[in-house]
């Protein structure tokens, strides 16, 4: 866990030791820093109260997707 992210992993579908969770979470907080703190965008919703989970998984093209959700403005 970091201060904005929540990273989980199935080690049985991904090879994830503590050194590839520890740069994954500091590249996720640097994205933030920059692209939030530095650059003025809008935090996701729901952050302030909310980690962003994010999963670590070895897709190895037998899966149907990578699941989530998006919400896109066509209007912007």
């Amino acid at each position: 866990m970091t201060e904005h992210f929540l990273i989980a992993w199935d080690a049985s579908n991904a090879d994830a030791d503590a050194a590839a969770i520890a740069l994954t979470a500091d590249a996720l907080e640097t994205s933030w820093e920059v692209l939030i703190n530095q650059n003025g965008w809008l935090p996701p919703d729901q952050t302030d109260t909310c980690l962003i989970t994010v999963v670590i998984a070895n897709l190895d093209g037998s899966s149907s997707g990578t699941g989530g959700w998006t919400n896109v403005n066509a209007d912007a």
